[in-house]
């Protein structure tokens, strides 16, 4: 089977290191395809709308739909792409941020309502996937027919548990590692990038790594210098070995004003879990629904300077229960294993509902 494993961002100068990507390069070792960016433009801009997706290649993508046995589409919203209409072969579309409860997208309420342009949406062989329960009940609300779950998955193998340097201490350096770096200067503040480098400011034992991924990468460098804080924020922009990072670590956060901006379940909070450490995330994302359920970690239910820094040194003052609930946890849903014959599943119901009709 050959799959085109189509994104709807730009093409990052490491892709490697994106978490979706990271899924589809997974999925590729036993369903080979190549992976195609839709994005028309080479950097992520407000100014660009969604609906050109993909329009700049609509020749070759009917090369393309002859070649391959589906199509795998990874979005971060759910949005009805035209260029979609273009493919023949079987879609599966992954919708890979969280959603927004009760916000039914207008444009959905337009693919209901106009099956003459979007076709595609009355096909029997579009499937919608999600990583997670909640988004999966929203777009059941919204009408979406028998929305997929399958959580992401990461090498668990590649990670274990790790004891810090020294005795663990409230008074001690307390090292936070944050990924899921920013891709436009609006998102030094929607990533929570900024609100990070206050808390640094305002608690002096708090020490900050950053792992970047090419994207603006003088910006955050100019932004520490600026700030005094090189000494105690680190910024790494290649490519290293996550394990050994972690042991460095005593947790992982990822923040975000909206869902729409970061993965559903990000791979740097599971790959923490992974490694024994507990983590820190904003509630509008989705997993933020395991973290409550687990208690592997500290939810921050407001986007503010004031609210970050309690949950933080709510975990700091706990930190030895959390750690030792991280390593109670079972995280075999989150294996690669899992992640690809999941989707192997999907992939076959959909090429035979194709074969079919």
């Amino acid at each position: 089977m050959r799959i085109a494993y189509h994104f709807t961002i730009p093409r990052p100068p490491l892709p490697e290191l994106d978490a979706a990507i990271q899924d589809a390069l997974r999925l590729q070792t036993r369903f080979p395809g190549e992976l195609n960016f839709l994005y028309p433009v080479k950097k992520a801009s407000r100014l660009v709308p969604r609906f050109l997706c993909g329009l700049h290649q609509w020749s070759n993508l009917a090369i393309l739909d002859r070649q391959v046995d589906l199509h795998h589409l990874y979005s971060n919203e759910f949005y009805p792409y035209p260029i979609l209409n273009r493919l023949q072969k079987p879609i599966v579309y992954t919708i890979v941020a969280s959603l927004k409860e009760g916000r039914c997208p207008l444009l959905y309420r337009l693919w209901n309502s106009m099956e003459r342009i979007f076709r595609f949406v009355r096909k029997a062989d579009l499937i919608f996937v999600t990583s997670n329960e909640r988004d999966g009940q929203i777009l059941s609300r919204w009408g979406v027919k028998q929305p997929v779950v399958v959580p992401p998955g990461i090498d668990l193998t590649k990670f274990s548990y790790s004891q810090e340097s020294g005795e663990y201490s409230v008074t001690s350096k307390f090292v936070l590692l944050a990924g899921s770096a920013p891709w436009s200067l609006a998102q030094f503040k929607t990533k929570g990038v900024e609100l990070l480098l206050e808390a640094v400011q305002a608690i002096p034992n708090l020490h900050l790594i950053l792992l970047w991924r090419g994207v603006l990468f003088e910006e955050i460098q100019r932004r520490v210098q600026q700030q005094n804080l090189a000494d105690r924020v680190e910024i790494i922009n290649h490519h290293v070995e996550v394990n050994q990072l972690l042991a460095r670590v005593h947790a992982t956060v990822v923040l975000s004003k909206s869902p729409y901006l970061i993965k559903a379940y990000p791979h740097s909070l599971l790959e923490s879990l992974g490694a024994g450490k507990p983590i820190i995330i904003s509630d509008g994302l989705a997993m933020s629904d395991y973290v409550k359920k687990t208690a592997c970690g500290e939810v921050v239910s407001e986007f503010t300077l004031t609210d970050f820094v309690a949950k933080l040194e709510h975990l700091r003052q706990n930190y030895l229960a959390y750690q030792q609930t991280v390593r109670q946890l079972d995280l075999q849903q989150f294996s690669i294993e899992n992640l690809v014959n999941s989707y192997g599943e999907i992939y076959e119901v959909a090429r035979t509902r194709y074969m079919r009709d």
